[in-house]
């Protein structure tokens, strides 16, 4: 199914395909525009990007694009939370804890996770 096959994540029994990224709204001065005034940051802005790269492959196949990013500032795109809700419910399911918690409790494992592979990047760099 061409690049639909080179996304990061398939669940065949939904038939969705995530593919994920992290992106830096200080790539450039219309990303940090982007990243002040869109809702999610830079990250939603660059989910029409990702979309545009799959979409006609996923289509093309019955498959459903859900592009999960966010921006090194830490701000996600709209588009992740749905799967974000989703990983939530299953871990609340296996966990016990309610789903407000555990959804809490997942966005705050996402960003410790995002940051230390942030300062890993710049340690290397700098």
């Amino acid at each position: 199914a061409g690049s639909a096959k080179r996304v990061d994540w398939f669940l065949r029994s939904t038939r969705e395909a995530h593919d994920f990224a992290v992106t830096s709204p200080m790539q450039s001065e219309t990303a940090m525009d982007c990243a002040r005034i869109v809702p999610g940051g830079h990250a939603t802005a660059y989910v029409a990007t990702k979309i545009s790269h799959y979409a006609a492959d996923c289509k093309e196949n019955n498959i459903t694009l859900r592009a999960v990013i966010v921006d090194s500032f830490g701000a996600y795109g709209e588009s992740a939370l749905p799967v974000f809700r989703k990983i939530a419910t299953a871990l609340a399911k296996r966990t016990g804890l309610s789903f407000s918690v555990q959804f809490q409790l997942l966005l705050l494992e996402l960003n410790v996770v995002l940051m230390a592979g942030l300062g890993e990047v710049l340690a290397k760099n700098c």
